[in-house]
């Protein structure tokens, strides 16, 4: 069934982190809602301070610091590590004000980010997270449907510093309208 011209929105969300557990340390994340139609609509991006999280027992992994971030390029460590940082806390409540709740809520892997976005709202005393578990939707799944490949990117290229939160979700939100392209034949 062809998608209508008056899609519904939808958010994409991806996190930056310091280890892969559910309880990392995370560096930002950014919410970004679309709809197929037109693509990206309103987006907030949130630098988090790192102490209060390792105060509240949040980890750290050697194995993401050397292997992951020493292999990013400068710009991407450049604002994975900046000092302008936000609070946590504070960050956390007005990500609950976005428009994340009853709309479907997109992840390059709910199981990650979803799981340590969760992990972090409980750290920090919110007990209820801002969507729906049965809401979550996963992009490399729908990848996988339309026949994708993870190395395939031409026709969702977009302009921006890979590992940063903001352009994750955008190319992500491309590559979510491209495969509903090929499996809607739109």
């Amino acid at each position: 069934m062809p998608l209508t011209s008056k899609t519904p929105i939808e958010t994409m969300v991806d996190i930056e982190t310091l280890d892969t557990r559910p309880t990392s340390v995370v560096l930002s994340m950014a919410v970004v809602t679309f709809t197929q139609d037109e693509g990206p609509i309103d987006e907030a991006e949130y630098t988090l301070e790192i102490q209060s999280q390792i105060d509240r027992g949040r980890t750290i992994s050697e194995d993401t610091l050397i292997n992951f971030w020493m292999q990013q390029c400068e710009e991407a460590k450049s604002r994975a590590f900046t000092t302008q940082r936000l609070d946590t806390d504070w960050a956390l409540q007005n990500m609950i004000k976005t428009s994340l709740i009853g709309v479907p809520i997109w992840a390059n892997s709910p199981s990650f980010d979803l799981v340590i976005i969760e992990d972090l709202f409980r750290n920090y005393g919110i007990l209820e997270t801002p969507w729906n578990y049965s809401k979550s939707r996963d992009v490399r799944t729908l990848r996988a449907e339309a026949n994708i490949e993870p190395e395939w990117q031409p026709a969702v290229q977009i302009e921006g510093v890979r590992h940063t939160p903001t352009y994750d979700c955008l190319w992500q939100i491309e590559l979510v309208r491209e495969c509903r392209r090929r499996l809607h034949k739109l």
